[in-house]
This record gives structure tokens, C-alpha cells and sequence, in this order.
């Protein structure tokens, strides 16, 4: 299940996402600075450790915190 406040909250700083698959949004990466394609995705339905995973597609960046997304 989503969670649509974790979701609101890194809308408010990443920008709008667009809902991909399986509880996913896709962002613009604050790392790698493409801001034309969006390439880091979330993952807003937590996983069985209560983790959401994120990774972007373009310069590789992963973590299992959304905190350390920021």
C-alpha cells in the first residue's frame, strides 16, 4: 500500500512525481541534475524491514532510506 504522505512530502521537495509500477514514483534526479528525464525512482510501498528503496536509473544512486535521499 502506498503511502500517500511520504509521497506529498518528497513532492514538496523533488517536485511532482509520475506514478509508475507497483507503489513506484519517478523524479528528477537531485544527484545527477537531469532535469528533463525522470530517472530516480521511489518506492513508497515499504518493504518487509518497513524500508522504502530508491535508485536512480541514470547515475546509478541507490539507497534504502528516504532519508538519505535528502
Amino acid at each position: 500500500m502506498v503511502n500517500n504522505t511520504l509521497v506529498g512530502l518528497v513532492n514538496s521537495v523533488l517536485g511532482s512525481g509520475k506514478s509508475t509500477s507497483r507503489g513506484n514514483y519517478a523524479y528528477c534526479c537531485p544527484f545527477c541534475k537531469d532535469g528533463i528525464k525522470k530517472k530516480l525512482e521511489v518506492n513508497f510501498s515499504e518493504n518487509k524491514d518497513k524500508l522504502n528503496p530508491w535508485q536512480c536509473w541514470k547515475c546509478l544512486r541507490r539507497g534504502k532510506r528516504l532519508s538519505t535521499l535528502f
